[in-house]
């Protein structure tokens, strides 16, 4: 529109983003010039150069934010990614981890200690198992090759967390599939895994996935949507108007999975997929707002501040403004 704002847009291929680039959703007020990116590469520019005006961030990276003065970003409650993370503990066979506990004494590799798979992890093998962080040595780097530098680059880590960075020329999947590291947490499969060496911690994940949420009711959440501080200063409407598109899109989303004759994704299971999910967690099971996810967004800050990645004063309602947060 002739009188709309432009502003740029960062975030990963999704079907419930698709929309606010196809022109299917347009936000009040805002023409989106959308960059399509792999979303670590958006967070390492955002963090770095705050490069966009509008992007997908992890929110572990989010939260850490939080603590800095002056802060750089303002969050919607919009939960672009959201994963439950049980089937992502890879182990190496001959190192005798049978079940969690086991998990004790050992080492674990990880991208970057602060990732939100890492955290939302760590504080279910504490809860669960009680297993601490304090209780294996982590490693970190880059998982089928050389890493990228540390997004937080000024992290520290709490007293009596044990990290290494892993050596030069050396890959977090080389390591484990040498025996070099124990464990492997990782987003997806690396490249060592065969099911006989290298296997998955609980080969029954889905199962494990589906008791968690129906005791805890947490479809954990790994990524938010954030503006940049100056963007949302200068124009304060424009965050109702981003999570309102963001929520128009999702419906698209959602509503091709139940109501067209065709399928929409190349999965031959898809529908029902969709139907199963609805009925463990109901229709809206990947819910926007803050009220909403209260419960989620409580646990994951509890097991921030536990882990030391954000100050002890850091709270639910600090991590988005007020007037959105619906």
């Amino acid at each position: 529109m002739a009188d709309d704002i432009r502003l740029t847009l960062a975030c990963g291929d999704y079907d419930r983003t698709r929309p606010l680039w196809d022109g299917s959703v347009h936000p009040e007020g805002i023409t989106l010039d959308c960059v399509v990116r792999e979303p670590n590469e958006i967070f390492r520019r955002m963090l770095k150069d705050e490069e966009f005006d509008v992007s997908e961030m992890s929110l572990s990276n989010y939260i850490m934010e939080c603590g800095k003065s002056p802060r750089r970003f303002v969050a919607i409650p919009v939960f672009l990614s959201r994963a439950f993370r049980h089937s992502n503990i890879y182990i190496h066979k001959p190192s005798e981890i049978r079940e969690a506990r086991d998990l004790r004494g050992k080492r674990i590799g990880v991208s970057e200690y602060h990732t939100t798979l890492a955290l939302w992890l760590r504080g279910i093998l504490w809860e669960e198992y009680q297993v601490s962080p304090e209780e294996v040595e982590w490693f970190t780097g880059g998982v089928e090759g050389p890493g990228p530098n540390d997004r937080m680059g000024d992290f520290a880590p709490p007293p009596g967390v044990k990290i290494h960075r892993i050596p030069p020329g050396k890959c977090l999947s080389g390591m484990l599939e040498d025996g070099e590291i124990d464990v492997l947490l990782n987003p997806r499969k690396p490249g060592c895994f065969d099911g006989r060496k290298i296997t998955r911690l609980w080969e029954n994940y889905r199962e494990m996935e589906t008791d968690y949420y129906a005791r805890t009711k947490i479809f954990p959440i790994m990524h938010v949507v954030v503006l940049r501080r100056d963007v949302a200063l200068k124009y304060p409407w424009a965050a109702r108007s981003l999570c309102s598109a963001f929520a128009r899109a999702k419906k698209i989303a959602l509503g091709k999975l139940t109501g067209m004759g065709t399928l929409p994704v190349t999965l031959p299971w898809a529908f029902s997929e969709a139907e199963k999910a609805m009925e463990l967690m109901g229709r809206d099971y990947w819910p926007y707002g803050v009220e909403a996810n209260r419960h989620v967004l409580e646990t994951m800050l509890r097991y921030a501040k536990e882990q030391g990645l954000c100050l002890p004063r850091i709270t639910v309602d600090d991590l988005f403004p007020a007037t959105i947060a619906e």
